[in-house]
């Protein structure tokens, strides 16, 4: 069987120590230095265990750098929103590879330990030639399978349930990989470039060509007016926010949103852009530019009395401090009804006796008498905000005009005098959504800042003449959405899974010699098995081969692996043969140290 080295015990004990086998601290993972000196190796339980920690530790650092990069990947596809179909491409591409990768090193790892396990398997108790075979090539699936039908045929139910647990565990591994897939989806979204996009002319309320004569004065309120009350049919799409930011932050394009607080009543709208192909305007991109309306505290008068006149009556009010006078048309009055008043001489663009600061004008409110509640009569001061981040872009911008119209759109109809008074009212009946009787203060001037707002808002969304500019060119894309309450527990389980293995790899080291998973390693231990059969057996398969030395007689007991004692000397002879002592016999349970033939 060759020569074979000595150690004693004494000399084992104190190996780390001892200079007399510094010549084997070199040795790892098969290197041999000094070979003019000895022919076998030193084994050293430890150092194996060490040997396994360093091979395996990688194959499992690799699944979580994997499982890493899949969660990275995810994430940054799920940040990117909607992209187009070349991006979803290449995460594609990225997420395929990357499971690839991830099964692959799966299934080396249990295979890693198919490699060590069989050692373990082997010297706990003496098998056929035939399963020695199978259980050698333990690391292919077929072989596992193979033997475990064997042993269901022999009524082997221990190593029958140790294959079937092996190939289940296996199986279950694959698939947690492969439902990682299943827990992301594209569905369809819109994502963004830069390019011309369609927006609203914020110029006028009646926009024309350039160079043309403008819109007459009178169209220009009727449509100011009109817009305004289609404020009324969308009263249930106002988004509650605090600040602008919840505007911009908002998931939900609302109309347009409202903040009543009281002492100031406040609306604002969010500006859109439009894909020029998207003719249905579907996929809007919500910008950042914002115009905001307001009321501050309205100031409150009472009817003192009034006089009637032949088409008007003249109505004297009083607050104690100021007082004055206000003629209504009968046509725009009534018991119980609101009448809202613009009372400018010039039209609102210019009239500046109304004006309460930069783009600010009083309005009046008249809430009629009714058996509840007393003529009475609000002034409010309406403002109405510059449009925000339009970096001076005058396109984007809602000129001075059209502010001071729209604060006065609520009462105006395109109609002045014969002396060209632009004076105007607006009735409003009884228990109509405008109408203010058995309402607040705050409220009364709610109505004036929010048909403001909604003049704006809607003439920007039905603008009949859109204009072109550089935008957000908004494009329809498909949007990732993973659905990581499933997502984690998996990736996190195949993490667990790979953990597992490579501790069931080292402690299993602890206690057997791990012959390494080469073809030149296991033949060295197959030699003595082959050799029975002389020159016969060269092109037979392995189960051909069992079944040849099976008929020699030799191994008629079965083979258990592991060390046997040397005869008269000390040392060990490492041998897969009938006469070695199972792993349970050998002092721990396990494997002795030191020089091993074979």
């Amino acid at each position: 069987m060759g020569q074979y080295a000595v150690i004693n015990d004494d000399a084992y004990q104190t190996e780390d120590n001892d200079t007399s086998y510094r010549g084997f601290e070199s040795l790892r993972d098969g290197d041999f230095e000094s070979p003019s000196r000895v022919d076998s190796l030193p084994y050293s339980s430890g150092r194996q265990v060490r040997s396994v920690i360093k091979r395996r530790i990688w194959d499992f650092l690799w699944t979580v750098l994997f499982v890493f990069l899949i969660v990275v990947i995810l994430q940054v596809w799920e940040y990117k929103g909607a992209v187009s179909t070349s991006q979803v491409t290449i995460f594609n591409l990225l997420s395929t590879i990357l499971s690839i990768a991830l099964g692959l090193n799966l299934s080396e790892a249990f295979k890693g330990l198919a490699t060590i396990l069989r050692w373990k398997i082997l010297a706990q108790k003496r098998h056929s030639v035939r399963e020695t075979d199978l259980i050698l090539g333990s690391d292919s699936f077929r072989n596992v399978f193979t033997l475990a039908r064997s042993s269901f045929a022999k009524a082997q139910f221990w190593t029958l349930s140790l294959c079937s647990s092996w190939i289940l565990l296996f199986l279950c591994a694959q698939a947690t990989v492969s439902l990682v897939s299943l827990t992301y989806a594209f569905n369809a979204g819109t994502y963004v470039t830069d390019g011309p996009v369609v927006a609203p002319d914020l110029s006028d309320y009646a926009p024309v060509k350039p160079g043309a004569e403008p819109a007459p004065e009178g169209r220009r309120q009727g449509l100011a007016h009109s817009y305004g009350q289609l404020t009324f049919t969308s009263t249930e799409w106002c988004g509650n926010y605090t600040t602008i930011e919840d505007v911009l932050n908002s998931k939900v394009n609302y109309e347009y949103y409202c903040n009543r607080a009281p002492g100031h009543q406040e609306f604002a709208y969010r500006y859109l852009e439009w894909d020029p192909k998207d003719a249905q305007r579907t996929y809007p991109w919500m910008t950042d530019r914002v115009i905001t309306t307001s009321s501050g505290p309205c100031r409150i008068y009472n009817e003192t009395h009034n006089k009637l006149g032949p088409a008007r009556k003249t109505y004297f009010y009083s607050n104690g401090t100021s007082n004055g006078t206000i003629e209504i048309p009968y046509s725009y009055e009534n018991n119980g009804a609101t009448t809202y008043i613009y009372r400018g001489w010039h039209e609102p663009a210019i009239a500046e006796q109304q004006r309460c600061g930069p783009r600010c004008l009083w309005m009046w409110a008249h809430r009629a008498w009714s058996k509840a509640e007393p003529s009475t009569f609000y002034e409010c001061p309406i403002t109405i905000s510059n449009v925000s981040n339009t970096n001076d872009d005058p396109l984007k911008q809602v000129p001075d005009s059209m502010a001071y119209l729209a604060a006065a759109s609520i009462a105006v109809d395109g109609k002045h005098d014969s002396t060209g008074n632009w004076t105007q009212w607006q009735f409003v009946p009884f228990a109509t959504h405008w109408e203010i009787h058995h309402q607040s203060t705050d409220l009364v001037g709610a109505n004036i800042a929010e048909f403001a707002l909604g003049s704006l808002a809607f003439m920007a969304s039905r603008n009949p003449k859109p204009i072109t500019m550089n935008g957000n060119l908004t494009h329809v894309g498909q949007k990732l959405d993973p659905h990581w309450q499933s997502a984690i527990p998996l990736l996190s389980a195949v993490v667990a899974a790979h953990f597992a293995l490579f501790v069931a790899a080292v402690y299993t080291s602890r206690s057997v010699i791990i012959k390494d998973n080469t073809p030149l390693a296991v033949a060295r231990l197959l030699r003595p098995l082959v050799d029975t059969v002389g020159n016969t057996g060269a092109t037979m398969s392995g189960k051909e081969l069992s079944a040849q030395i099976s008929k020699t007689g030799q191994f008629q007991e079965g083979v258990v692996y592991g060390p046997k004692m040397l005869e008269g000397k000390e040392g060990y002879q490492l041998d897969l043969a009938s006469d070695v002592r199972p792993l349970d016999q050998w002092y721990g349970g396990r494997h002795p140290d030191g020089f091993m033939t074979g």
